[in-house]
């Protein structure tokens, strides 16, 4: 079996869970999930929900009364049964060590069990497997109709989808250490970029700061908000941006997953050059190489 434990939100769980499908197809064992980071009492309790339940995911999220047995016994310090487990199902325990792409995270091997523990924030550790992944990440559940009526307006024009991140960027002290937001300026820059190559292009706006968008957005060309009466599920808005022709993404793994999934094989993807506040935090493989960086 391959176990990955689950952190954070939608965009970083997807990441996870597409490194674990990668390890488990090329190991030929079973993805577990292991989501006790958002169950009662975890670190995550209080922050991002579990959310993959929503898509057509190929993975369990509890252990078989056999796979606890073994991981029971390899951390077991002493006994037969111990050396026994050790022996026919050995046990490899990684840890990320970093944000670059680790060569020692790959392949898994038939007949050892894995743990792994990261955020796994390159697409290197899971293109091999992309054709499966465009298909188990879709919805399960129809989208709502408002939804809908935003992805008849996608399909009808040339559109892109711009996501505007600040909510926790601006509010949170420490996400703003680490991350920062993207300018006003590099929003500019990617839209004049795209349009020295595309024409009659519609810019359809996603963000958790929607009236910051209308306020600093709205001269600058033809525009369509996510602007909802009610809240809408944050999968269905990474689809609705996921169907659009190109994209222009903040430094945001949620966006990222957004242009990932785009199967338009004429897309331009336009992100940020600098993708963490911090310089301490180095993201050279996070963004593919074929994305146009602003």
């Amino acid at each position: 079996m391959v176990i990955v434990k689950l952190k954070g939100g939608l965009g970083n769980q997807l990441f996870q869970y597409a490194f674990g499908r990668a390890r488990a197809l090329e190991s030929g064992q079973e993805l577990i999930l292991d989501i006790s980071h958002y169950m009662p009492g975890g670190e995550g309790e209080h922050s991002w929900p579990y959310e993959l339940h929503k898509f057509h995911i190929a993975a369990q999220t509890e252990l078989s009364r056999e796979q606890k047995k073994v991981l029971k016994y390899n951390f077991e310090k002493t006994g037969i049964k111990n050396w026994w487990a050790k022996r026919f199902f050995p046990v490899e325990n990684y840890n990320e060590t970093s944000l670059a792409f680790e060569a020692a995270l790959v392949p898994a091997q038939r007949g050892t069990h894995y743990i792994y523990d990261g955020y796994f924030q390159t697409e290197r550790y899971f293109s091999s497997a992309r054709d499966m992944l465009l298909e188990e990440i879709s919805l399960k559940a129809p989208m709502s109709e408002r939804s809908t009526t935003m992805l008849e307006q996608i399909r009808q024009s040339h559109s892109v989808a711009l996501h505007v991140r600040r909510g926790d960027y601006i509010s949170n002290p420490a996400a703003n250490a680490v991350h920062g937001t993207c300018s006003l300026d590099y929003y500019c820059a990617a839209m004049s970029r795209l349009e020295t190559e595309l024409n009659d292009l519609c810019y359809f706006v996603f963000s958790d700061d929607i009236e910051w968008c209308k306020e600093n957005l709205s001269s600058a060309g033809k525009f369509v908000y996510a602007d909802y009466d009610q809240a809408v599920p944050p999968e269905e808005d990474m689809m609705l941006m996921r169907a659009c022709n190109h994209q222009v993404i903040a430094n945001s793994s949620f966006s990222w997953w957004a242009a990932w999934l785009n199967e338009n094989s004429e897309k331009r993807v336009v992100a940020p050059k600098v993708w963490f506040r911090d310089t301490a935090m180095v993201a050279d493989d996070l963004v593919p190489t074929s994305w146009i960086r602003l």
